[in-house]
């Protein structure tokens, strides 16, 4: 059976995924061959229509349809597909110490790193909103200040802006580095993928759809060989294949 998987998309005629947690759920469904499709969502039609087809008031992306029902919440998404899908030596967490270690990295992403690669992004977001999306983006968003969401958006294309961000998140994702280097695996946990790299990928998937300039001056650079080539190791798995991910 193909699942259905819900994501975000700036604008009704926007084609790909820009949520960094809906990349985490995609790279899970490729880890473990699930066959799957990406029902892509305005803010507008999440608030709308999605409210009232879950049934749950404030719902988010990912959100999974199953035969069970709905699935709201990467992390929970996660441990549902592991119940129902994890076989054949494929699992998103493998033992106890995996699943804790995709929470810690999952924590990490969510502050750390996302503190210093949402900036860059935040604004191409926006300036990609419908029209009629941006006020409720500025009031939901932008704590209702216009000026602020317009300014971020033309800081996002600002070259040395770019740079300067790009060079803070490098810093954090020295510690990826340092992982990889210890272990000496492909993958952040061992030889296979699990879901404490999807954690950590969907901080990748974020900015290469939204800021592709900013994505290649953080994740390829010369000071990170092995996140470069962990993150080939992700993508061989078929994660976004057919997408602008890759």
């Amino acid at each position: 059976m193909t699942v259905t998987c819900y994501g975000l998309r700036p604008s009704t005629s926007w084609d790909t995924n820009m949520s960094p947690h809906v990349w985490k759920t995609a790279a899970d469904f490729a880890f473990l061959g699930i066959e799957y499709n990406i029902e892509l969502l305005t803010f507008l039609e999440i608030r709308g229509d999605f409210e009232q087809t879950t049934g749950t008031p404030g719902v988010t992306v990912p959100t999974i349809k199953t035969a069970d029902g709905y699935t709201t919440d990467s992390w929970k998404i996660a441990e549902k597909l592991e119940a129902d899908y994890a076989k054949d030596g494929k699992s998103l967490f493998g033992s106890e110490e995996g699943k804790a270690l995709a929470k810690l990295l999952e924590i990490w992403g969510n502050t750390e790193l996302a503190g210093e690669i949402r900036p860059v992004v935040g604004g191409r977001m926006y300036a990609n909103l419908d029209d009629e999306i941006k006020p409720w983006a500025v009031k939901n968003k932008f704590g209702g200040d216009q000026a602020k969401a317009e300014a971020m958006a033309a800081k996002s294309v600002d070259p040395a802006y770019i740079a300067s961000q790009a060079a803070a998140a490098r810093a954090k994702l020295q510690l990826l580095e340092a992982h990889l280097a210890a272990r000496g695996t492909p993958f952040l946990a061992g030889p296979k993928p699990t879901h404490a790299d999807a954690v950590v990928f969907g901080w990748y998937g974020f900015p290469r759809i939204l800021n592709p300039q900013a994505a290649e001056a953080t994740w390829r650079h010369d000071s990170l060989p092995l996140v470069g080539k962990w993150l080939d190791a992700v993508l061989a798995t078929g994660v976004g294949k057919g997408t602008k991910l890759v």
